[in-house]
C-alpha cells in the first residue's frame, strides 16, 4: 500500500536502499516511497546492476544516509558507495560505532529547514 517513506538499519538500510532503488527503476514495483532514511548501511553487492542503472539514469529519491565513523561492522565507505547511486543523497555523520544515533547533537544537526 501507499507509505511515505522507508528507514532501515544495517541489512535493512540496504534493503531500504533496494526498495527505493526499485521504486525509481521498476514500473510495476508496489512500494512508492517518497524518502529514505538509512542507518550504518552496506552496499548490497547482488544489487549492483540495479544500483547502477540508477546512478546512471539520474532519477531521484530523497534519501538521507548516516554513517558512523567507528563502524567496523559496515565501514562508512561501503554505505557510501550506496549513497553515490541515488542523486541527491544527504550524508550524515556520527562518532560512534555501528548504532542508530540518538543523542541531541545528532539531532538537531540534521533536522529539516
Amino acid at each position: 500500500g501507499p507509505l511515505d517513506g522507508i528507514m532501515g538499519f544495517s541489512q535493512g538500510a540496504m534493503l531500504a536502499g533496494v526498495v527505493a532503488a526499485k521504486s525509481l527503476m521498476e514500473p510495476n514495483f508496489g512500494a512508492r516511497p517518497k524518502f529514505a532514511i538509512l542507518f550504518g548501511a552496506a552496499y548490497p553487492l547482488p544489487f549492483d546492476p540495479l544500483l547502477s542503472a540508477v546512478k546512471e539514469s539520474g532519477r531521484t529519491i530523497p534519501t538521507l544516509h548516516f554513517f558512523g565513523e567507528q563502524d567496523t561492522t559496515n565501514p562508512p565507505e561501503l554505505g557510501q558507495k550506496l549513497a553515490g547511486c541515488l542523486a541527491g543523497a544527504t550524508e550524515a555523520w556520527h562518532g560512534g560505532p555501528h548504532i542508530v544515533p540518538g543523542d541531541a547533537e545528532v539531532r538537531n544537526d540534521n533536522k529539516s529547514p
